[in-house]
């Protein structure tokens, strides 16, 4: 509804396609939502260059995954009326009644967020959501900063510093590439329609090369291909 504050949560996932079924617990919502974030992305290239020379021909490597960066706060002060939402916040087996401590928080907190799942051999694969936000990804780092005590020692509050590296499922991944440079492989459906030349010069942007894939494919004649057929088109070398 208008005028409701809404909390950036995490859900947490056993399975890397983040389906409905793979869902662990329930969301996780902060207690106060982060003064900011930020989200790095990272191009690698090859940079190699002669002996001699002044300048290099980048060359792209790869996108690594986006790096999301955050704090999360725990509190225990009594300042934040909803800390005991904390505490309910994941199914912990290690709780116990009520118990709403900073050090219970980050354990709950942890448990699901970050630690090690016996049963998928990995630590969870989780969701962020927050107003634009939706991050998938992992904890790539977790630095828990201690800020206030009570009179016996027990931290009040404390920040966590999280970092989170983006985790793509691979589906959505290759039709995020839609890669269709000619140094990869492509197959296309040969249709009534398809000219064998025209598709060539289309993947490659020469059509000399139909010679050369014509006989890739074992073709006796470029001019009778079948319908249905399935060319492959191979990379430059």
């Amino acid at each position: 509804m208008p005028g409701t504050l809404e909390k950036m949560y995490i859900q947490a996932y056993s399975k890397g396609d983040y389906s409905p079924s793979s869902k662990i617990g329930d969301k996780f919502s902060v207690q106060v939502n982060p003064e900011s974030y930020r989200v790095s992305y990272i191009v690698e290239h090859d940079d190699t260059q002669g002996i001699g020379t002044a300048a290099a021909n980048l060359r792209f490597n790869k996108i690594k995954p986006p790096e999301l960066s955050l704090d999360v706060l725990f509190d225990n002060t009594g300042v934040l009326k909803d800390a005991s939402t904390l505490a309910a916040a994941f199914a912990n087996p290690l709780s116990s009644g009520t118990d709403t401590t900073v050090t219970r928080q980050i354990e709950t907190f942890k448990h699901n967020i970050l630690d090690y799942n016996g049963s998928v051999h990995q630590s969870n694969f989780l969701k962020l959501h927050w107003g634009t936000l939706t991050f998938k990804g992992k904890v790539s780092s977790m630095d828990i900063e201690f800020k206030l005590f009570a009179t016996d020692g027990s931290p009040l509050r404390a920040v966590a510093h999280m970092g989170f590296r983006g985790s793509v499922e691979d589906d959505l991944r290759v039709a995020l590439e839609d890669q269709q440079s000619p140094d990869i492989t492509h197959r296309r459906v040969f249709s009534a329609f398809d000219r064998f030349t025209l598709m060539t010069g289309d993947i490659y942007g020469n059509g000399a090369y139909y010679i050369q894939v014509a006989r890739f494919n074992g073709l006796n004649s470029f001019r009778k291909i079948a319908q249905g057929t399935v060319l492959s088109f191979p990379p430059l070398q």
